[in-house]
């Protein structure tokens, strides 16, 4: 059997790296021992990026005290400590995406030196490829994938990706919980990626 490529990217809110081992194990189980050492999983783990600043920001918010009385107090916590954590990943991601140094480009760089570890493990550069994105990471991926096509972002005329790099030999990807349109909602053009290759298919 060819070798499987399947690089697994996590959405908004508290991760951990380990944040995929429960997918790639409920995945090996499925498949046939003698097939297991073909499939190459590859987290893309891009939330300790961001994560320590919206800890110390949390931490400077203390809501031990406040005006708000109990219960009413931690559920405010709550809805505070959520959109911190939750949405703010979505507002640092997109802020300033052309800027070097950004989050953007930061997590963009995540990915792809995921995807240059995974296609090294692979040993093959035509080797197919099987995305599983969650949430905001759906959006990244696209946000990736676009890019790299459009010779944008981490790219550039006289610093193209390869064909691996820009994802192309990817055969489907797997999204759950995208949250696109609420990106693109208010755009008056919407341009999503090109088909990255005849075979290819985005199931959502």
């Amino acid at each position: 059997m060819a070798k499987i490529g399947i690089p697994t990217i996590h959405g908004m809110a508290r991760q951990k790296p380990n944040f995929g081992d429960e997918v790639r194990q409920n995945l090996t189980n499925r498949l046939d021992p003698s097939t297991r050492d073909d499939v190459i999983f590859k987290k893309i783990f891009y939330q300790g990026l961001i994560q320590g600043n919206q800890d110390k920001v949390w931490e400077a918010v203390n809501l031990k005290g406040g005006w708000f009385p109990m219960p009413r107090r931690k559920l405010w916590g709550f809805a505070r400590e959520f959109f911190l954590f939750s949405i703010g990943d979505a507002a640092s991601y997109q802020d300033c995406p052309s800027e070097d140094n950004s989050a953007y480009q930061e997590i963009h760089n995540k990915v792809l030196t995921a995807i240059k570890d995974l296609q090294a493990e692979l040993d093959d550069e035509s080797a197919p490829v099987v995305i599983i994105g969650h949430s905001l990471g759906c959006h990244v991926i696209s946000n990736y994938i676009y890019d790299a096509q459009q010779n944008e972002g981490l790219w550039s005329e006289t610093n193209q990706p390869s064909n691996f790099q820009s994802l192309g030999t990817t055969a489907f990807f797997f999204s759950a919980g995208c949250n696109i349109p609420l990106f693109v909602a208010g755009l008056n053009n919407i341009v999503p990626i090109q088909k990255l290759n005849p075979n290819f298919r985005w199931l959502n």
